[in-house]
């Protein structure tokens, strides 16, 4: 049911964000990079510090940005800790979480975000995280491991109507990758 998508040489070279940048099949996270890039992230996204990224593919945040009309890049703080969300700061894999799960006699698990909150993995089929279905599991890097979500993870203390909201000191058209070198910052005083 899961399979890594790297060979052994690959994940020894690739970084998560250059999976985040590069990758193109089954699910791709390009909007997740530029948005990754838009907060700053990118950096601890290529250190040699070991995470884990709940990443959303892009499906999931074309369909918001399309249905929805939300635009993530409206509240950069708000942004990140979203994004600070999807992300363990330790590298747990599938048989990690599926080891912990026999060891605590459950069916779930909590893990700490790097926002310090915690994150539910509920193990039964289909895996889900904060309810969140896990599409695949274990894309390995140097740094860490990436699992697909096809969803959202919304901290708690966190509403995507904020995204709606007049911006305070940022503002941006779009997130689309493509179009990311049009986002404007606007200061204090502009």
């Amino acid at each position: 049911m899961f399979t890594p998508f790297h060979t052994k040489r690959e994940k020894l070279m690739e970084r998560i964000i250059d999976i985040l940048e590069e990758r193109s099949y089954p699910y791709t996270f390009h909007d997740l990079d530029a948005l990754v890039r838009a907060v700053g992230l990118e950096y601890l996204l290529q250190e040699d510090t070991q995470i884990t990224l709940f990443a959303p593919h892009d499906q999931v945040l074309n369909e918001l940005k399309d249905v929805n009309e939300f635009d993530l890049l409206r509240h950069l703080s708000k942004l990140k800790y979203l994004l600070d969300y999807h992300i363990v700061p330790e590298r747990i894999s599938l048989a990690d979480l599926r080891r912990e799960a026999e060891q605590s006699h459950s069916t779930t698990i909590q893990l700490q975000t790097s926002t310090g909150r915690l994150l539910t993995i509920d193990m039964r089929n289909p895996m889900r995280v904060g309810g969140v279905p896990v599409l695949e599991a274990d894309l390995f890097a140097s740094n860490g491991v990436i699992h697909t979500l096809d969803g959202l993870l919304m901290p708690p203390d966190l509403d995507l109507k904020e995204f709606l909201q007049p911006g305070g000191q940022h503002r941006a058209s779009v997130y689309n990758p493509d179009e990311l070198m049009r986002y404007e910052a606007q200061g204090p005083g502009a």
